[in-house]
């Protein structure tokens, strides 16, 4: 019990890593990236959806042209506003995932501000799980993902491997 005690004190009274700070700055800059872009979605996917609902009543369902494209092909209409419902629906649901991420990404960035040993954990899935993403993107011809691969893995090993990292967590 004293050998805990005393790892918690030395995550308190030691100062984080330079590194672990700029990543959890990285995270909140991460964080409130994906909370707006959220939000935005949130906000211009009904007016996406009206204007493609607004278009299609106006190009093909107006007057005489509707009469004409009910005699050709009754279920075009039906099936291109589905689609735009479709399209609407798939655009709230990304903004939704997008601030769950935008949350996540939050409480990993204060959990490694304040040392916390889960933060470095999922952080380190999320980089090898980057890692593997970005390899399965250069094995299909992105070569632009060595960049990724070297950021992930670089993140990924100062995370898990890093003996100063380790000892501020209170691992070692």
């Amino acid at each position: 019990m004293k050998r805990k005690v005393k790892r918690a004190e030395k995550i308190k009274t030691k100062e984080m890593p330079f590194w672990i700070k700029v990543l959890a700055v990285l995270d909140y800059i991460g964080a409130v990236c994906f909370i707006l872009f959220g939000i935005t979605l949130l906000i211009l996917a009904p007016v996406i959806g009206k204007t493609g609902i607004d278009k299609i009543q106006n190009e093909y369902i107006s007057g005489a042209d509707y009469q004409q494209l009910l005699q050709n092909n009754p279920d075009l209409a039906k099936s291109t506003l589905e689609l735009t419902m479709a399209v609407l629906k798939g655009l709230t649901y990304i903004g939704i995932v997008l601030i769950i991420l935008g949350v996540i990404y939050f409480f990993i960035g204060r959990g490694l501000w304040k040392g916390k040993n889960w933060a470095r954990i999922v952080e380190s899935v999320f980089s090898v799980l980057g890692l593997i993403l970005s390899l399965s993107s250069l094995f299909s011809g992105n070569f632009f993902s060595i960049f990724s691969i070297l950021i992930n893995g670089l993140i990924a090993w100062y995370l898990l491997f890093n003996k100063n990292v380790l000892i501020a967590f209170g691992v070692k």
